[in-house]
Formats: C-alpha cells, structure tokens, sequence
C-alpha cells in the first residue's frame, strides 16, 4: 500500500511515482455485476429519427457506449487511489499514480432499435431491444406493448482489466485489491451514474 517502509530508502514521494519496467506490469482483473438499470449513455441506438431525437443523450455507436463506461470506471478508480494517497500523504501525486493505472472495459453495450417511456412493440426484423428509458436511464427491455422485462443479465455487467505499471501499487496483494474494489464501488455509486450502480457489485477475477 502507499504507507509502506522502503527500504531503500528511496523517499516515498519519489517511489509512488516509479513505473516498473517496460514489459512488467501487473495485470489486474475484475467485473461489475448487477447493473439493474442502464444510463442511456452506456447503451447506443443509430436511429436518428425515433431514437436519438428523443433522447440525444445516447451513444451513437458501440464503440462510444464503452468508452463512457471506461471514462466512468477510470475515474471511480482515480479517486479511490486519491483516498489511499491522502492517507500516506502523497495526495498530490494522485495524478501521477492514475496515469499508470489504464483500465479496459470490455462489454457489449445494448442496443436500442427503439425507445420510450413505456413499453413499445420492437419493430420487425431491424437489429436491436426496444428499452424503456425514463430519465435518461434505461430501466427495461420490451418484447410487446404491455410487459416490461428485466434487462438482460449480458448487459447488466461488464469485465475491467487493469495495466498496473506503478511501482507501489504493482505489488500489492489480492487482499489489498479488494479492499480497494470496495472504494471504487463507493464511488461508482456516488458518481454521476450512482443511480444505477446501486445494486452493483464488484469482484476480482
């Protein structure tokens, strides 16, 4: 952790800020489970005419749904790293440690082919879920006009994967990581898409 003794005594400050070697970098995994419901901006639609006019806060392709899911993770994980940095009075290296910490996010975003406040038959033969939205947050999935169904468990989760080239954080234990997956986790559900991280829950794999 960042309170450790080094004993070379290399000044801490100094040491927070040393990358491993190019080619060493520790490889961390975990997912996220249990996303009830779906920011609008975690989910994409290329309707243009049905779908994005309504609700323009929607990505507009796959790609775009996962890099706003990276750009959330990577920032719960900045934060909780500025938390461990506090508490070893390093705070102001906490920009310094996040650069060498790069999270990616694979996940395969919902597509919504259509979209409303209530449930709406999905159109024949056109590619994607017709979602229930309200407040820009997706809540359900619909197969005809009168049922809402649970969104499916493929889109309630997603898998991170972390390259750890910083010198302190490299080495730490398994125990470690979860304590710290419970500090990102606070602040995935603090955040601006809190609402529906409520009923998440992270582990490592």
């Amino acid at each position: 952790m960042f309170g450790v003794v080094v004993v070379l005594s290399i000044p801490v400050v100094l040491l927070a800020c040393s990358a491993l070697p190019p080619g060493q970098e520790v490889r961390i995994t975990f997912q996220v489970d249990g996303l009830l419901t779906i920011p609008v901006e975690f989910a994409y639609s290329i309707d243009q005419t049905n779908v994005l006019s309504k609700f323009p806060k929607f990505s507009k392709t796959s790609a775009e749904a996962v890099t706003n899911v990276q750009k959330y993770v990577k920032r719960a994980l900045t934060l909780a790293i500025k938390e461990e940095a506090r508490r070893a009075g390093i705070e102001s290296q906490t920009s310094n440690i996040a650069s060498q910490i790069k999270p990616t996010v694979y996940y395969n975003p919902l597509n919504c082919s259509a979209a409303a406040d209530k449930p709406t038959q999905p159109t024949q033969g056109v590619p994607g879920n017709s979602c229930v939205v309200k407040t820009d947050i997706i809540t359900n999935v619909a197969y005809d006009a009168t049922t809402p169904m649970e969104i499916p468990v493929q889109f309630q989760q997603f898998v991170v994967g972390l390259s750890v080239s910083n010198y302190i954080i490299g080495g730490w234990s398994r125990d470690m990581w979860e304590l710290t997956l419970i500090k990102v986790q606070k602040q995935l559900k603090s955040g601006t898409y809190g609402t529906s991280f409520r009923t998440a829950s992270l582990s490592l794999v």
